[in-house]
């Protein structure tokens, strides 16, 4: 038999609201991704 899958927790707003402000999440259909800032050499070639 096999077994049942871990159910994913849905994140909601309030929760994006509690994440540290110095570093970069996004919600995403109930799903929290931390996103990496751009480094600098992508940043130099989008001036």
């Amino acid at each position: 038999m096999a077994e049942p899958a871990l159910a994913k927790k849905k994140y909601t707003y309030d929760d994006y609201l509690k994440t540290p402000d110095d570093e970069r999440y996004e919600l995403i259909e109930g799903e929290l991704f931390m996103t990496p800032s751009p480094n600098i050499q992508h940043q130099k070639i989008g001036v």
